[in-house]
C-alpha cells in the first residue's frame, strides 16, 4: 500500500494569474497545445462551463 499526499489547493500565482484570478467556488484549468484541434474545442467548452457556473472562472 502506498501513501498519497492529500490534494492541495493551487494558488493563483502558481498558475500565472493575478491574486484574484481564481473563481470563488471553482476554477476550470484546461491545458492544451496550440497545434491540437480537439484542445481548441475543449477550451471553448471549458470557458462556456466556467461562465455559466456561479462563482466560476476559466484560465
Amino acid at each position: 500500500m502506498t501513501h498519497e499526499d492529500p490534494p492541495r489547493r493551487l494558488l493563483p500565482q502558481e498558475l500565472g494569474l493575478a491574486p484574484s484570478g481564481l473563481g470563488e467556488r471553482a476554477t476550470v484549468v484546461q491545458v492544451s497545445s496550440a497545434f491540437c484541434a480537439p484542445c481548441r474545442a475543449a477550451r471553448t467548452v471549458a470557458a462556456r462551463v466556467a461562465s455559466t457556473a456561479h462563482g466560476g472562472a476559466a484560465c
